[in-house]
């Protein structure tokens, strides 16, 4: 029952946030945006994930963004395969993102997203995401989403893959505002592991592929 309460607490809250703000909590380091091919702020990276949190800025949010990063045993392209899967995005958390479908597609590769997210009062929250590329190459991917509609004040997700050997270095990030006016203490918490989840399914489904009948 305590499992399920976590669970129920997390549905209403990853893609939820919290726009009310006690005293900041102490943050988590941050990884640095990458200045060459062999430095990327995600060095460290092991099969863990590793969480961190840091001021939402673009615009700016008194709540913080909540991130993290793993290594992923996979190539590259692999990676970059599983992460641009966007209407699969459901499978990387399904105990609390109840639909993912791809909507619309626009010029200059930017997809929109459907999200539905259950909450405990019987309700969803929901938001169309627009994920445009902001890095493309040899050193890595990154995207970056953006609610253009929903019953959210803000939600943001950047996504970030690097190659590092034969391995890949996989990055999350999350900010959602909505207009429930919750304590940082209960979401945070929550928000974080949501991350974890997310990181760890994302890993196990990229390193699965790898294996994969052919």
């Amino acid at each position: 029952m305590a499992v399920n309460a976590a669970h129920s607490l997390f549905l209403s809250l990853a893609l939820a946030g919290c726009a009310a703000a006690p005293a900041k909590s102490p943050a988590f380091p941050v990884p640095s945006p990458p200045q060459a091919r062999v430095v990327t702020g995600l060095e460290d990276a092991t099969d863990v994930v590793k969480l961190y949190e840091h001021d939402t800025v673009d615009p700016d949010d008194d709540m913080p963004t909540v991130g993290g990063y793993v290594r992923v045993h996979a190539p590259l392209a692999v990676a970059y395969a599983i992460a641009t899967r966007f209407g699969e995005y459901s499978e990387l958390n399904p105990d609390y993102i109840a639909q993912s479908t791809v909507v619309d597609r626009h010029p200059d590769d930017e997809t929109d997203v459907y999200l539905k997210v259950p909450t405990v009062i019987d309700e969803y929250v929901w938001a169309v995401v627009r994920f445009r590329p902001v890095r493309k190459g040899r050193d890595g991917y990154a995207y970056r989403g953006d609610q253009v509609k929903g019953n959210l004040d803000d939600l943001r997700i950047f996504w970030r893959i690097v190659p590092a050997g034969n391995d890949t270095i996989a990055q999350f990030e999350f900010f959602a505002d909505p207009h429930l006016p919750l304590p940082r203490a209960w979401i945070l918490p929550e928000l974080r592991e949501g991350v974890r989840i997310i990181l760890n399914r994302y890993r196990e489904k990229t390193e699965a592929a790898v294996f994969a009948p052919r």
